[in-house]
């Protein structure tokens, strides 16, 4: 019923709609009937200039596992959409639209082919640096996260570092309170590791991993009143009052939150910045990031 509704109203289809209707069939296994083919296939054509780098990718990633021949209109106007808006695949975009190419038999030809491999070898360090901030949000203990660290930290990022310190406060471990514990040698042997790359990548750390990090260090020490590393923390105060106008409120109710759990003291610049960036976006705050801040703030006995 459903395939041959978008039949009669597939003149209305936009791009992203023909590649979504096309994918939902290919990931649920259905079969296409023979209208609905010849009817999307014909729309795709249509409207070939308007697909984006992933709506092409998702078009000929989903007729390639539904076993369809895109047939050579098709294919040709899909080409000289691919060509023009080359620059901008992304590297799963450009190896999913290879791959679909490759699988169906069809023929990418020399001037595609060459633009499509530069840009997935152009974007190869952003599909790994996604992958590896993947990675990392999927270890489980403190030997699986330090093993990781060591052997990927050439290629880590600002980003692989603020997700492992995020990672770290999840596990509930208090370099603080581990004296009588059996894995405190490597707990204090990541939070030295990841120490040490927040020091290398501090001065230029964005609002956000600057916000996410100082709440990962207040979320790991549990202690009530625990100390942190005085030079880290003093960097981090640094990056946050030179950032705080580019944060959000979430993050500015991290700060409050976090300088209050560690009972950090803040400077006049930083918690007026976070007043005045607060009153900025008044409109995006929510009841939890009101209630952080007013705790922060009076914890710390700053007024609001």
């Amino acid at each position: 019923v459903m395939q041959l509704r978008a039949v009669a109203v597939v003149v209305h289809f936009e791009p992203q709609g023909v590649s979504n209707f096309l994918r939902a069939l290919a990931n649920l296994g259905i079969t296409p009937v023979p209208e609905l083919l010849m009817a999307m296939k014909a729309r795709a054509v249509d409207v070939a200039p308007k697909f984006d780098p992933e709506g092409i990718a998702n078009l000929m990633w989903s007729l390639a596992m539904l076993d369809v021949d895109p047939g050579e209109a098709l294919v040709e106007a899909v080409k000289a959409s691919a060509i023009a808006r080359a620059s901008k695949y992304k590297h799963q975009e450009a190896t999913n639209f290879l791959w679909a190419m490759g699988t169906m038999g069809l023929e990418v030809g020399p001037e595609l082919g060459a633009l499509m491999e530069k840009r997935a070898l152009a974007t190869a360090n952003t599909f790994i640096s996604k992958e590896m901030t993947g990675a990392i949000t999927q270890c489980q203990t403190v030997p699986e996260l330090k093993a990781f660290c060591i052997q990927h930290a050439p290629n880590f990022g600002q980003i692989q570092v603020t997700a492992s310190w995020g990672v770290l406060a999840k596990m509930k471990v208090d370099p603080s309170s581990l004296s009588r514990s059996a894995e405190a040698p490597e707990v204090l042997e990541v939070v030295q590791i990841l120490t040490e790359m927040l020091v290398a990548f501090g001065p230029d750390l964005t609002a956000r991993n600057t916000a996410n990090t100082i709440h990962s260090i207040a979320r790991l020490h549990t202690s009530r009143r625990a100390k942190s590393n005085p030079g880290v923390m003093a960097a981090l105060k640094q990056r946050a009052e030179a950032t705080v106008e580019e944060m959000f409120p979430q993050h500015l109710a991290s700060l409050a939150w976090s300088f209050a759990t560690l009972d950090e003291t803040v400077s006049t610049e930083l918690a007026d910045g976070i007043r005045l960036r607060a009153v900025a976006t008044e409109d995006l705050l929510g009841t939890l990031e009101i209630s952080n801040l007013m705790w922060g703030f009076a914890t710390l006995q700053l007024s609001v």
